[in-house]
């Protein structure tokens, strides 16, 4: 009787592990919507250009393509009582969006949820925004582009 115990719940445990394995995987795959991988990569590898290594799973990160109310808002940071920073990007207008609009808002939110920054509202004398980080968008509208992309990621990992 004793043998036959001892192996039943040998057995058990080993299901029990294999299932939290399982479970763990899977959360983890699913953690960013599918859409947002590639500028979640793009992020990643800016930051290694720069000497910075970006490790989502430490800060908790998901992030999801989901509608967002308030229609002046493209994206936002939500830090939750439980750890986890969910990043929302609306989809009312993703699909309209350019590659750079995408990468963008993004890097803005993450900027926000990763790198623990708040918004940088400041204009140089030519009225450029300093910062992605900019909250008011009044005036930097368009101003992310080919050639201003470098400096301004540049800005938001060495602020």
């Amino acid at each position: 009787m004793m043998k036959s115990t001892s192996y039943f719940v040998y057995i058990f445990s080993l299901l029990s592990i294999f299932l939290i394995l399982s479970c763990a995987s899977d959360e983890n795959e699913n953690a960013i919507d599918e859409e947002l991988v590639p500028y979640f990569d793009r992020f990643i590898a800016e930051a290694e250009e720069r000497d910075i290594i970006v490790d989502l799973e430490s800060k908790n990160i998901k992030a999801v393509l989901s509608t967002i109310i308030n229609s002046n808002v493209l994206g936002k940071c939500v830090m939750q009582t439980n750890g986890e920073n969910l990043i929302i990007i609306d989809d009312n207008n993703w699909d309209s969006w350019t590659e750079l609009d995408r990468e963008f808002v993004i890097f803005h939110e993450l900027g926000h949820c990763y790198l623990d920054r708040g918004h940088y509202d400041a204009i140089d004398s030519t009225g450029m925004c300093v910062s992605m980080m900019n909250g008011t968008a009044q005036g930097c509208e368009g101003q992310y582009n080919e050639l201003t992309r470098e400096a301004y990621i540049d800005e938001l990992f060495n602020p």
